[in-house]
């Protein structure tokens, strides 16, 4: 058995000599300190667990390396993504909606997008870090705008769904809002299913925007409820406790959402909570009534 560790491998015999190291340490602490075990145990429990975790990250490390660098292109997910819009686009015309969402305009820059991602991957290449910083940085700006246009489109999407549904409650006549409402539910399947795609497009490229937003400059720098470099003194002070939580504070952050946006987001909520419930209420009386029928049947056979 073998533990890998920053240099390269741990034998079984150094390993045990390391356990051996850790129980001595904690046999001298709890012989020959005042400390309490409750209070000597908090460091070397999270000296522990740091070691476990390092373990843990280098088993694993070549696979999340390969799944990182194993992305699709933006191009990948175009075809996908035209399909739903213009299939929501026939749902709009069947409503009687001479207006969709159009997504076709934003979907056509992804092929210089791809283009500019490929130059970029070159330029940064073995390159110094200052230097692939700058070109990571250069790209973000021309993908960004490219998302804005996507969210700001889905946004427009979601707020067309919500006026359709509302129209298809004031309808009177039953058959017509029977249909309606089974076209909506279509609707409302593609509406996740769009979602879905744009947010697996951007996963890779939201990492890039996150490590910019909090090292601008490639270098490590303490961040607000992320990361902390701690000095043996302040480690002192916080009794030797390695729980991060007492370094790196906490930080809210803003969802950049409008009153509007908001109020959306939550009349949004509050119809999927009134569905739900309409659900429940139809399942509530299958449920009595399968219950009432199994009642019936077991007191017949008696």
């Amino acid at each position: 058995m073998v533990v890998r560790n920053l240099k390269g491998y741990m034998t079984t015999e150094e390993l045990k000599k390391l356990e051996n190291d850790l129980w001595n340490t904690a046999d001298d602490l709890r012989a020959n300190s005042d400390l309490k075990s409750s209070e000597y145990s908090t460091p070397i429990l999270g000296i522990i667990f740091l070691k476990f975790a390092d373990n843990k990250y280098k088993k694993y490390e070549n696979e999340m390396v390969e799944n990182d660098l194993s992305f699709k292109m933006l191009s990948d997910h175009r075809e996908r993504l035209e399909s739903i819009s213009l299939s929501m686009m026939d749902y709009f015309s069947l409503l009687g909606e001479k207006e969709g969402i159009d997504f076709q305009p934003v979907l056509k820059e992804i092929s210089k997008l791809d283009k500019s991602f490929i130059s970029f991957q070159v330029k940064s290449k073995d390159s110094e870090i200052d230097k692939a910083n700058k070109e990571q940085r250069d790209f973000y700006t021309k993908i960004e705008p490219f998302f804005v246009s996507l969210h700001s489109l889905l946004k427009k999407l979601d707020q067309k769904i919500r006026e359709l549904e509302k129209g298809i409650e004031t309808e009177t006549n039953k058959d017509k809002k029977k249909e309606w409402n089974k076209k909506n539910r279509e609707i409302k399947t593609e509406q996740e299913k769009i979602h879905k795609e744009v947010k697996d497009m951007e996963y890779f490229f939201s990492h890039i925007r996150w490590l910019q937003d909090r090292f601008p400059q490639a270098k490590y720098e303490d961040v607000t409820g992320l990361c902390k470099s701690a000095t043996p003194a302040e480690i002192e002070e916080q009794e030797f406790s390695l729980n991060p939580g007492r370094y790196v504070g906490v930080v809210i952050e803003e969802d950049g959402k409008t009153e509007e946006e908001f109020m959306e987001e939550i009349f949004s909520l509050n119809e999927e909570f009134k569905q739900l419930n309409t659900e429940t209420a139809k399942l509530e009386k299958v449920i009595v009534k399968n219950v009432g029928v199994l009642g019936s049947a077991t007191l017949t056979k008696r």
